[in-house]
């Protein structure tokens, strides 16, 4: 399991967020060639990591995303439907 726990001066308590191997295998990641498969424990991490800083510090990021979460996407042309 990949976590991430951070805390902040203006709030009493840490905040934490975790990525389990069940996350990665329902988003379809566990198994996938490349680092998914080389190195599933710092995945784990860096997805966590991707989503606590997300959902805890957004208004830093301004949408950026980290690198592992972006090589994940996979492009498709557009159609005349989009």
């Amino acid at each position: 399991m990949g976590w991430c726990r951070t805390s902040r001066r203006e709030e009493p308590e840490a905040h934490e967020t975790t990525f389990s191997v069940g996350d990665a295998k329902r988003a379809g990641l566990w198994g996938k060639q490349g680092p998914w498969t080389q190195y599933p424990q710092r995945m784990l991490m860096y997805r966590a990591m991707g989503f606590h800083l997300r959902d805890h510090y957004s208004h830093v990021l301004l949408g950026l995303r980290i690198a592992e979460e972006q090589q994940d996407i996979e492009l498709r042309p557009l159609t005349a439907t989009d």
